[in-house]
């Protein structure tokens, strides 16, 4: 049925939500032989599951990958410019990370919460939040940088792939990216600017590419969905 948010205990640290057959996870301090911190998991009921992503990436796993895949730590999730000049990305931190969800909105029609991380561990900002909004539509999601040394925001978009067994058509352009496999489709809107790296990631599912969205300001909002594609329509 859908309609709700499901915080676990501080020890198990993931935050689940569900509305209209849209189901996410989140992880707010990942143990990095199997996780990543971030949206780690978006499923839509009725559709393949890894279509979107089922489980984050790990530089360090704890699992077996074949040796030519290359790893390193992702997620649906945001990242900012440090003193240095470097991109420090959510899905690096774990240790020092503290987080509070804020409950904006739950019924079966709608659902709306505020993810708020702080922490030492930040360079470059004092903390981020995410507000996540699920719906008929999909799920959007909102990204504001706290305190930001410089106006720009980066987020980090992976996108499928193969299993191995079925492999994607992508197509993309500067504001959205399309992913189908067969019959589903899956698609990302946003105002940010949308590039996609030509190697390959791999989690337990399968290997994607990494796409990256940049934006000239200290807020991103990215709209995620799928849909089946119709009959005769490519």
């Amino acid at each position: 049925t859908g309609g709700y948010i499901f915080e676990t205990s501080k020890d198990f640290h993931k935050i689940f939500a569900n509305c209209k057959g849209n189901s996410i996870e989140i992880e707010c301090k990942a143990d990095f032989h199997y996780d990543s911190t971030g949206l780690g998991r978006y499923h839509k009921a009725g559709f393949p599951t890894e279509l979107a992503l089922s489980v984050p990436f790990t530089g360090s796993p704890n699992y077996n990958l074949p040796l030519e895949i290359h790893r390193r730590n992702a997620s649906l999730c945001p990242g900012w410019e440090t003193e240095e000049g470097d991109i420090q990305y959510l899905c690096d931190l774990s240790e020092g990370l503290n987080h509070e969800v804020v409950y904006n909105f739950v019924s079966v029609d709608r659902v709306s919460f505020t993810v708020k991380y702080s922490g030492d561990v930040f360079k470059g900002v004092s903390g981020v939040e995410e507000t996540y909004t699920l719906d008929d539509d999909g799920v959007k999601i909102h990204v504001k940088l706290i305190d930001p040394l410089l106006n720009k925001v980066y987020y980090l978009l992976p996108l499928f792939a193969t299993n191995g067994k079925d492999k994607s058509n992508l197509s993309y352009n500067e504001n959205s990216a399309e992913v189908s496999i067969g019959k589903y489709k899956y698609k990302v809107n946003t105002e940010g600017i949308i590039t996609v790296g030509e190697e390959r990631y791999g989690n337990r599912n399968g290997e994607y590419f990494l796409a990256k969205i940049e934006s000239n300001n200290k807020e991103l909002i990215i709209c995620l969905s799928m849909e089946r594609i119709k009959e005769g329509i490519k």
